[in-house]
């Protein structure tokens, strides 16, 4: 019985261990599908968290549509007004829960609680929630010591605060602000998004006066009015390269981005970037308006000032209005390039075009080296000019040389123009369709005007000799020529035209670039 018992009690027990095991790592494996179905990426948690914010931003939209209509309904011209908005969404929201701010043309409303932002427009449309900015280094293009300028690791531009610290930085930097000088020399920067200066979704905080006065009117607002505020004795934003000191010779890359509403009211040169010296920008749009009382002013650089190397400017446009009050010698107003004074660099103007129009109001004294184009205004340089693959569609109005590509010249080197085409309406007293062929001076080799083509107009320019004219009915031919143009040389490795854009027909009956390719 003893030996009975003891096997029975020792078989019990090793039945009762085994059990407890397998039991352990049953609950284990329940546990894990069950803490998996919590919290994973289908899980309960998550599934309540997402129908919680649905159920608020759906409460907070309804909320919004009425106190949008009843806005509507007590303006005369079912207009929304601010202040009527903001007291319908008092009675709706609550006292104080929201926030109405003016953004652009639309008003912009904030819920305190949740932090969630909705646009509505003229038409009383309410957009999704918008998502905001949240950069802990805003005006750190280091983003916290990570990014040192490299190829490999780019300085970034992430919202306006980067934009202005980067201005700041290239001109020399400013003590008040603690922000100390850099010399972007062979630096990469890179545009991680579009921009807009007057929408407070491009700035990390839009209320901030951390930077001071940078409009100069001897008042301090929040960075956003500072930018955009356009009084007379406001400057707005400062260029990149103030000057032939601090000239930008880094690498920039838009990637494809826009910076949008940008103002200068500058007393010298305007432009993104003023001075620029051995450069590479490319891929980026601008539009605003930039106004240079007494020097150049350009869409995307104001001066190409260079004594060495090579300035490229590829796959880049203007929709600026730009506007030099007063130019001396060499000096010019362009969609993408104002003016330049070069000896030993070449410049490269690849697949750029402008819309923008394009003003020059008084000029010192003649000089041939002066004027205005849709994409280059003036230049001057011992070496090679290459305007590839461009268009203007801008009117350009000037009191001295005007031409739909490149005004005022006085070149000792070479000039190449190709696939190239102007379709605004030019007014000025020296007027060509495309170059001031007609002011080429020096000891240059030759200038060289291949596949250009301008749209007919009442005014015949002086250049009309060396290029094409054609109609809109025309314009499936010459989009065709400047294709097969392209194709025929892609293997050329003196004409690089495997970055060309093709062309194609675009909403206006002009031929534009098809961006696609």
């Amino acid at each position: 019985m003893r030996r009975l018992k003891g096997f029975r009690i020792k078989n019990t027990r090793g039945i009762t261990l085994l059990a407890l095991i397998i039991t352990i790592i049953i609950l284990l494996i329940i546990a894990g599908i069950s803490i998996v179905g919590l919290t994973g990426k289908n899980g309960l948690i998550k599934n309540a968290g997402q129908a919680k914010q649905g159920t608020e931003i759906a409460n907070e939209k309804e909320i919004l549509e009425k106190a949008t209509v009843q806005s509507m309904a007590q303006d005369s011209r079912g207009n929304i007004k601010k202040e009527n908005l903001e007291n319908k969404l008092d009675e709706e929201a609550g006292e104080g829960k929201t926030e109405v701010i003016e953004n652009e043309e639309n008003l912009v409303v904030k819920f305190e609680e949740s932090n969630r932002y909705y646009e509505i427009d003229k038409n009383g449309n309410v957009s999704e929630p918008i998502k905001t900015i949240e950069d802990e280094y805003a005006g750190d293009l280091t983003k916290g010591e990570k990014c040192d300028g490299s190829k490999e690791k780019p300085f970034k531009i992430n919202c306006i605060e980067d934009l202005v610290a980067f201005s700041i930085m290239n001109n020399g930097g400013d003590e008040n602000l603690e922000i100390d000088s850099f010399d972007f020399k062979d630096s990469y920067v890179i545009l991680t998004r579009s921009l807009d200066f007057k929408s407070i979704f491009s700035y990390n905080d839009y209320k901030t006066t951390k930077y001071g006065d940078l409009n100069k009117d001897g008042i301090t607002d929040n960075i956003k009015t500072e930018l955009i505020k356009n009084n007379e004795n406001c400057i707005g934003f400062t260029p990149i390269g103030i000057n032939k000191t601090y000239s930008f010779s880094g690498v920039f890359l838009g990637n494809g981005f826009e910076i949008n509403n940008i103002y200068e009211n500058s007393e010298t040169v305007a432009g993104l970037f003023g001075y620029i010296e051995n450069a590479t920008i490319s891929d980026l749009g601008i539009s605003g308006n930039l106004i240079s009382k007494k020097g150049s002013a350009g869409g995307i650089v104001a001066v190409n000032y260079a004594y060495y190397g090579t300035v490229d400017i590829k796959n880049c446009y203007n929709k600026c209005n730009i506007t030099a009050e007063h130019v001396s010698e060499y000096e010019g107003v362009g969609g993408i390039v104002g003016g330049g004074n070069t000896t030993s660099s070449n410049l490269n103007i690849i697949n750029c075009y402008n819309e923008g129009k394009i003003s020059l109001n008084q000029v010192s004294s003649y000089n041939p080296a002066v004027g205005a184009g849709g994409i280059v205004g003036s230049f001057r340089s011992k070496n090679i000019l290459n305007i590839y693959n461009s268009y203007n569609i801008g009117e350009i109005v000037s009191v001295s040389n005007a031409a739909g590509i490149l005004g005022g010249t006085w070149a000792e080197g070479t000039l190449n123009l190709t696939n190239c085409c102007n379709y605004g309406e030019i007014t000025g007293d020296d007027v060509y369709n495309i170059i001031n062929t007609l002011r080429y001076y020096g000891s240059g080799e030759v200038t060289n005007l291949t596949n250009c083509y301008y749209l007919e107009n009442n005014k015949e320019g002086k250049d009309s000799e060396y290029v094409t004219s054609f109609n809109k009915e025309q314009s499936s031919n010459i989009v065709n020529k400047l294709n097969e143009y392209k194709n025929e040389n892609i293997n050329d490795i003196n004409n690089p035209t495997k970055e060309w854009y093709d062309w194609k027909i675009g909403e206006n009956s002009y031929p534009i670039f098809d961006k696609k390719n």
